[in-house]
């Protein structure tokens, strides 16, 4: 008699919970038709754009996941590394779910997170053993201010495997890794039976196989619900396949809108009760905002130089009360300070580039790398003085092209292809885990109004 186990998964909701009703229906649909069902996230669940995950640190959507009853989960770069250390230590507290994360260590300990497992295993009713490993996206130089060891992913998969081999019927990867990633990795452990992919966005409408190695992945956003069905045969794997549900083919009921409207006003309301500063006149987003913002850098950083794109600011800050809401709904972006370290030829360099590319920039729709707005804007600066092809001016002098400068910006902008090879000319240190617009709040709440 022939066994069938089912994978339910989703990755990179990034808290768009205007596709949580649907898709939490489609998940019990699926569990109704289907015997010996895993429902499993990829990771990426929570996003600090959202005002109820960033009010509540992530523990709403753990809310939401254990409400829908998920088996296992691992992590993204967005539980990762937009939670501190304590919060991330924290998040899962009140799961009813299993998380599986090789590749993270606390720094200081050398251990493992006591909050994840390196492997997990699942029996099902006809004794089929399920063996899981979660991976995330190694980001060293962001998950280090963080109070973590990130490790190669090729590396771990080489120490487990081979425990795993001796102890599951069927290999799973859960994997924060990014498509390109998965795929080297299914040619070179072809012992994995599937990959659950992540981290990419990349939508395998059904699945895609590598070396005899089932990739399967389910888009963004809770667009997508992913299922992968193993057959067995006398305790054999003798077929897999991974298919994808659009979660705009469910129905949508009269009650939908109402649990997307709660989910967005209690993150609302809670933010909106905390305040950050009273402001005697507004600061608006094209000027006024922008010039204490490169205020906070420098101060948070002891720099001199500053310099930071006008799209990242969404809203102007008006007079009165200025709440966390207001300026969550300003700064959005779980971005964080980087103090640079460059030579002078090099900033002179960055300098030029960002000039000659300032007319495209201003207009640049731009998508991801930490950014939540919609068009890049224009770089200001704090510091360089005068730009011109013949002489550029830094603190009130001309560039000495020896001389080593340091100026912060944010983490976004040293990502970004457009001036990624000018900032990695030089180093690049992450302050600490707090966002731009913490320090941004706690300028504000300490300044003097003139």
């Amino acid at each position: 008699m022939k066994e069938y186990i089912n994978l339910l998964h989703t990755n990179d909701l990034h808290s768009h919970f205007e596709n949580w009703p649907r898709l939490s229906r489609l998940l019990k649909q699926q569990q109704v038709i289907d015997s010996s069902v895993f429902k499993i996230d990829l990771g990426d669940f929570m996003d600090r754009e959202a005002p109820l995950t960033e009010w509540t640190n992530g523990h709403a959507n753990v809310e939401l996941l254990n409400q829908a009853k998920y088996d296992l989960v691992t992590i993204g770069n967005n539980e990762g590394i937009t939670n501190n250390k304590q919060q991330l230590n924290h998040l899962f507290d009140k799961a009813n779910f299993k998380v599986t994360l090789a590749n993270l260590q606390d720094l200081l300990t050398k251990k493992q997170p006591i909050w994840a497992e390196p492997i997990h295993y699942f029996k099902t009713e006809r004794g089929t053993t399920l063996g899981f490993i979660g991976l995330t996206a190694p980001m060293p130089l962001t998950y280090e201010p963080f109070g973590w060891k990130v490790l190669d992913p090729v590396q771990c998969l080489e120490k487990w495997l081979p425990v795993m081999e001796q102890t599951a019927d069927i290999i799973i990867v859960l994997s924060h890794l990014g498509l390109p990633m998965d795929r080297e990795v299914a040619k070179k452990f072809n012992q994995i039976d599937c990959i659950l992919g992540s981290h990419t966005h990349h939508l395998l409408p059904q699945g895609e196989l590598e070396q005899g190695v089932l990739l399967a992945a389910a888009g963004r956003y809770g667009e997508y619900l992913g299922k992968v069905t193993f057959c067995l045969e006398a305790g054999q794997l003798i077929s897999k396949k991974a298919v994808t549900f659009p979660v705009i083919d469910i129905v949508e009921k009269s009650e939908d809108q109402k649990e997307i409207e709660e989910l967005r006003n209690r993150g609302k309301n809670g933010l909106q009760k905390e305040t950050v500063t009273e402001l005697v006149r507004p600061l608006y987003k094209e000027k006024e905002l922008i010039e204490q913002t490169l205020l906070a850098m420098l101060n948070e950083s002891h720099t001199a130089i500053a310099l930071i794109n006008s799209g990242l600011f969404l809203k102007t800050l008006l007079e009165g009360r200025v709440s966390r809401y207001d300026l969550h709904q300003c700064l959005p972006h779980p971005m964080n300070l980087v103090r640079v370290t460059l030579k002078g030829k090099d900033l002179s360099v960055l300098i030029l580039k960002i000039e000659k590319l300032r007319s495209k920039l201003k207009e640049q729709q731009i998508i991801g790398m930490k950014f939540r707005g919609k068009v890049f804007g224009e770089i200001w600066y704090h510091g360089i003085n005068q730009v011109s092809a013949k002489q550029i001016n830094v603190l009130d002098e001309p560039i000495d092209l020896e001389k080593n400068y340091q100026l912060v910006t944010v983490d976004h902008l040293t990502f970004l292809p457009y001036f990624y090879a000018e900032f990695n000319q030089g180093k690049i240190e992450i302050l600490s885990a707090r966002f731009l617009r913490e320090v941004v709040a706690d300028w504000l709440a300490n300044r003097i109004e003139e």
